[in-house]
């Protein structure tokens, strides 16, 4: 987490999507979770994915993890 953490801070003041940036971190498990928390101004995101559905379904929930801003 601190990792993620201090990348996402290092992209602050570099352009003007530093400004927008957020940090996610992707678990595999066959569970549905997508909880967020905004420290220091940037979102981080806590999600998961079940790498046992179908490639479908799979595409779509990667498509909306880049997509999703609400």
């Amino acid at each position: 987490m601190f990792q993620l953490y201090a990348y996402v801070q290092s992209q602050h003041d570099r352009d003007l999507l530093g400004a927008i940036a957020e940090g996610v971190l992707l678990y595999p498990v066959d569970a549905d979770v997508d909880q967020f928390v905004v420290i220091g101004g940037q979102r981080y995101r806590f999600l998961t994915m079940d790498l046992g559905a179908e490639t479908r379904a799979i595409r779509e929930r990667l498509l909306s993890m880049a997509t999703h801003h609400g």
